[in-house]
């Protein structure tokens, strides 16, 4: 395998079984584009892992082994921005049809393929490349940017509900490469599952807080929050497949939940197995970190949940149970505060931060942001706090920015 240049915005992977063919596209193209080959599926898929990103894949349809269809098909779930277009020497309808269900091609390109066809359709698959990526910027920064200062917002408001959704967001970040799934979208989720309490009466968040029992109208609001959360997120644009997620994540893995609509299974998004998942491992570990016996203390809920999350959670768990050397720059120590003034932006309560009359400012857990600690100092200002409280921090804390 071999390659030329180093622009990885215009890096373009050739997969084809005749070597021949690989000789003639680098004569012809290698001072256009950043070309990298591979004579088979499986090297491809080598090299996108361990020599990517590519912004284009363009693959022959017959190959030994893996034909170009399953080679793309694979690259389109594992490499979704990487625009993929087919060459090949049997261009008949059934294999174009089949290539663009499976393989969803951008382009099919039928052999022998003059240079002028080429270039020209890979300079259009470079430039939905290059729009892709952009959205995805926008998506991934601006979009989520704005979507952090709204959650803040309305974390000041409802605490307990927002609290508890940092701590799953949290564990889920920490292990979502064990768990699988679209990592940006099930961070999306996590911030937003809560946004439904906005519709609910504050009394019943305080009984769920206060462990008072609710009457069956209280019951069935409750459950029908993540419904309500992901019909608000659905009317946010880009958002649709979050919204999804949101909405299925109170359904167990068995279908009972909401909404009842009859989806359970695998038909569930991925997602909203390991939000479901991840909601009630926080719920069950009280105050202690999540761990096996966490999940040990579900298995009386088993059918809620996907068995295979289980058991990839445990394995998760079981790493983060091993010892980790912390580096001294990010070294962790516990501080009493006295004083609402001495939280830095970045620290992470240990407890609830009360108000004098009892009602409650920040949630155990939750992490000060520079928002947030305006907010509090404009509370002590006004009123005063149930203080001392231990925050944990790291070497990353920082005082708040001026106004």
């Amino acid at each position: 395998m071999s390659g030329t240049g180093t622009v990885s915005g215009r890096r373009i992977l050739f997969v084809d079984d005749e070597p021949a063919l690989l000789d003639g596209i680098r004569r012809l193209l290698h001072r256009d584009f950043d070309l990298a080959f591979a004579p088979s599926g499986d090297e491809a898929l080598r090299a996108l892992e361990t020599k990517g990103p590519f912004a284009v894949v363009c693959a022959d349809m017959r190959m030994p082994g893996m034909s170009g269809v399953e080679l793309l098909e694979k690259v389109a779930a594992r490499h979704p921005d990487t625009v993929r277009l087919m060459l090949s020497g049997n261009a008949d309808q059934a294999t174009a049809i089949e290539a663009i269900n499976r393989g969803r091609i951008y382009s099919f390109l039928a052999k022998p393929a003059s240079r002028e066809a080429l270039v020209g359709a890979l300079e259009g698959a470079l430039r939905l490349h290059a729009l892709t990526v952009a959205e995805k910027v926008l998506l991934e920064r601006t979009l989520a940017g704005s979507i952090q200062t709204l959650v803040e917002i309305l974390s000041t408001a409802m605490p307990d509900q927002f609290g508890r959704a940092q701590r799953i967001r949290e564990l889920t970040r920490r292990h979502a490469a064990m768990l699988g799934g679209n990592g940006w979208r099930l961070d999306m989720a996590a911030m937003l599952a809560p946004i439904g309490w906005a519709t609910m009466p504050a009394e019943l968040a305080d009984k769920l807080r206060h462990g008072i029992s609710l009457t069956a109208d209280e019951e069935l609001m409750a459950r029908r929050v993540g419904e309500i959360s992901g019909r608000l997120i659905a009317n946010i644009p880009r958002l649709e497949a979050v919204a999804d997620v949101v909405r299925y994540a109170g359904k167990g893995y068995d279908g009972a939940g909401y909404p009842d609509d009859g989806v359970k299974g695998d038909a569930l998004p991925l997602e909203a197995r390991v939000l479901r998942l991840m909601s009630a491992v926080v719920d069950a570990s009280g105050d202690e970190p999540p761990s096996n016996r966490t999940l040990d203390r579900l298995r009386g809920r088993s059918a809620e949940f996907d068995p295979r999350l289980i058991a990839a959670l445990r394995g998760a768990l079981a790493q983060s149970d091993a010892p980790v050397a912390v580096p001294a720059a990010a070294a962790v120590v516990d501080v009493e505060i006295t004083r609402v003034d001495m939280l830095l932006v970045g620290d992470r309560l240990l407890g609830d931060l009360m108000l004098d009359d009892g009602t409650l400012a920040l949630v155990r857990d939750t992490v000060v942001t520079d928002l947030l600690s305006e907010k509090l100092a404009n509370l002590g200002r006004l009123r005063g706090f149930r203080l001392p409280i231990r925050v944990r921090r790291t070497g990353e804390a920082s005082p708040r920015r001026a106004a």
